[in-house]
């Protein structure tokens, strides 16, 4: 999953997935002090209806993709999974992915299934080495799948029956971690998310928005 400001994603239904780069969390949670990515997800029109954070770790020579929180105020206040056992929030890809699994302490589950798999997106094109992961009932969200290119991110988000394919993208390959560990030579300027709460079932409503169903 490339994080890296400026990156984009645009899906069939006009609704995008656009990077503004990294900053700190504040909190009171174990996430406290680590750098994430915001990820603001807009309309066709160019509105702004919400924010995604994930954040990259490195776990037994593994490079995971971790899945943060969500924000409808671009971080001011954002709802979070994050526990002891999962500071970082709960795991959704793997650099190199096979069948995998997490389990977090409230019973929240990510499960990497199919991989390697091609898929025709929505201008023709093809992407290949796709993973799918899908997010499993348990306190923070209800059920919903998603899946991730190697080297190209965002392929389909799918939630109550209906797929946002992607159909256009625009990556660099430039981490913003990178250039957040570099904050003080001025490279970038360092932000601050304010996570006040756990996420709920609710909180995936922003995701939701990419998924529109079909008339």
């Amino acid at each position: 999953m490339p994080l890296a400001d400026g990156n984009s994603w645009t899906f069939d239904d006009g609704e995008s997935i656009n990077d503004t780069g990294s900053g700190k969390v504040s909190c009171s949670c174990p996430a406290n002090g680590i750098s994430i990515e915001e990820l603001d997800l807009d309309s066709s029109s160019g509105s702004y209806e919400g924010s995604l954070y994930f954040d990259k770790q490195t776990s037994n020579g593994r490079n995971l993709t971790d899945f943060f929180g969500t924000s409808t105020s671009r971080g001011s206040n954002l709802s979070y999974i994050s526990t002891p056992n999962y500071p970082d929030g709960l795991p959704i890809m793997d650099d190199n992915p096979f069948s995998e699994s997490w389990t977090d302490e409230n019973g929240d589950t990510s499960t990497i299934g199919s991989v390697g798999q091609t898929v025709t997106l929505a201008n023709g094109q093809e992407a290949i080495n796709v993973a799918s992961d899908t997010l499993s009932s348990g306190t923070t969200h209800t059920n919903f799948s998603w899946q991730f290119g190697q080297g190209l991110g965002f392929v389909t988000i799918t939630s109550g029956g209906t797929t946002a394919t992607l159909s256009s993208f625009n990556i660099n390959t430039t981490s913003s971690f990178s250039r957040m560990r570099r904050a003080s030579q001025g490279l970038q300027t360092r932000r601050t998310f304010r996570a006040v709460r756990r996420m709920t079932p609710a909180d995936l409503a922003v995701l939701r928005k990419l998924v529109k169903p079909r008339r």
